[in-house]
């Protein structure tokens, strides 16, 4: 399953992207989809890789992957 992260980095966005990451249905792998080259604030990256930690811990069984994340700063 893919997952987009969401366009607009303020911290109401990643926020909102955390309740929707809540209601995804149980998948064997998700890809996170970081698109388009951008600059990502520190305290939304913090708080972006905090919800994508726990979204990890609490689906074990599943695997995770990032893509087009390799030309973000």
């Amino acid at each position: 399953m893919i997952v987009t992260i969401p366009n607009s980095l303020a911290p109401a966005s990643i926020l909102a992207f955390a309740a929707k990451l809540e209601d995804l249905p149980v998948a064997d792998i998700y890809e996170f989809d970081f698109g388009r080259a951008r600059w990502f604030p520190p305290f939304s990256m913090l708080l972006l890789a905090i919800i994508l930690k726990r979204f990890r811990d609490a689906r074990p069984d599943c695997r995770c992957r990032a893509r087009n994340h390799d030309h973000h700063t």
